[in-house]
This record gives C-alpha cells, sequence and structure tokens, in this order.
C-alpha cells in the first residue's frame, strides 16, 4: 500500500483503505484466533465511527455533549475544552473531513471494495457474527496490525486518524454498536434533518456557541 502521492492530494482507494484498518486496529477487541490482531463487530458500529474520524468538528460537538449530559466528565474539562479546541481550530491534515450520506441507519458510506482491498491482502478478513443479531466481525490480521505500525512511521500524516480513535475509546468507549447509532441521532441534530441519500451537513458552525454555553467562555 503506497500512499507516499496521495495524501493530502486527492481521495484515494489505499487512503481510505488506511483509515478503516487504522479504526479496526484501535478500537477492536482482543480476538480469540491467535492469527488475528483483534476484532470489530458489526458494521453499523464500523460506519458511525467512521462517521466521527472524518468529521472532526462533529466529534467536537459530540465531546461537549458528553461533558454536558455525564457527570463523570465533569472533572476533564479542562481535557475535553483543549480537545474541542484542537478539532475545530487547530491545522491539521488535508485529509481530515469527509462528509458521508446519511442512509437507513444515520452516517453511511458502501465499504465493500475497501473491505475487498483489505482482504484480498490478507490486512483484514471479514466473517458474519453469529447470533446477537446478525451482522459483521471484522478481524485485522498479524500482517494488518504490522501495516498500521509501519504506516504511523511511513505517513505520520496518517496518525491523525490514531489521534481521533483515541478521543472516541475515551469517551465513547462505552456506547457500542446500534447504541452509537442512536446516540449520534439525538446528539447530531442534522442527521435527523437530511433526507436519505444526501451528504450530512457538518456541525462545526454550532460548536462555538455551544461550548460558550457548556464551558462558559469562548472557543
Amino acid at each position: 500500500m503506497d500512499l507516499t502521492n496521495a495524501i493530502g492530494r486527492r481521495r484515494v482507494k489505499e487512503q481510505d483503505a488506511a483509515r478503516i484498518l487504522v479504526i479496526l486496529f484501535e478500537l477492536g477487541a482482543p480476538a480469540p484466533d491467535p492469527d488475528d490482531h483483534c476484532m470489530l463487530e458489526t458494521e453499523v458500529y464500523l460506519q458511525k465511527v467512521d462517521y466521527l474520524v472524518r468529521c472532526p468538528a462533529d466529534l467536537a460537538y459530540v465531546l461537549l455533549d458528553r461533558f454536558e449530559s455525564q457527570p463523570d466528565y465533569l472533572s476533564r474539562r479542562d481535557e475535553i475544552a483543549a480537545l474541542v479546541r484542537r478539532l475545530v481550530l487547530d491545522r491539521e491534515p488535508k485529509l481530515r473531513t469527509m462528509g458521508m450520506q446519511k442512509f437507513r441507519f444515520g452516517p453511511w458510506e458502501r465499504l465493500d471494495d475497501i473491505l475487498l482491498f483489505l482482504a484480498c491482502h490478507d490486512f483484514v478478513r471479514v466473517r458474519p457474527r453469529s447470533g446477537q443479531g446478525g451482522g459483521l466481525v471484522y478481524y485485522v490480521t498479524k500482517k494488518g496490525a504490522a501495516l498500521v505500525q509501519k504506516i504511523y512511521k511511513d505517513w505520520p500524516e496518517l496518525s491523525y486518524y490514531r489521534d481521533k480513535c483515541e478521543i472516541i475509546r475515551s469517551f465513547l468507549g462505552d456506547v457500542r454498536g446500534t447504541a452509537l447509532k442512536d446516540y449520534l441521532y439525538d446528539v447530531l441534530e442534522r442527521i435527523q434533518g437530511t433526507k436519505l441519500g444526501r451528504v450530512i451537513p457538518s456541525h462545526g458552525d454550532l460548536v462555538a456557541p455551544r461550548f460558550r454555553t457548556v464551558m462558559g467562555e469562548d472557543l
């Protein structure tokens, strides 16, 4: 996977594949098979996490909601304020924001070609999930895990995706599967108002007034 001539210039399959692989690697749970590094369950969850990674302003808006609605996060006020500012104000790689369309289950984009690309190179295995409502399970192989480490070393711009996964793990780690879908529907009001098949508008212009209300100071 060579991203040398693609990062920050145009959207290419390899960049999408790298983002999805990083998400699976960073947010996956330990896999039962020793030949696999980790596993992540359900496409619904993967799609919603991908949306937050791709749309940092919306992730910032979610952080403000977590601070306001979850008493456990009150002690992390300064940390959350700094993260929101970084997500919205800092200059970050050009690859930072890519909108997603709305589908029946909220933010959605077809991942078949990306996952097939990863599977053909033995970076990821996709299997049906038995019981628990069905769905898919994504396994990152040892080869895929090694590629992620190489990505971080050779293309440091893509550590941007890792940073977003760390935020999601820290503040939304207890919200998985369809629970994350329902939560985003409740919190990100523009998802509800977007027609099916249309790109969901950014919540970026709502962050500053919400920050002022929640934090009691200007962004």
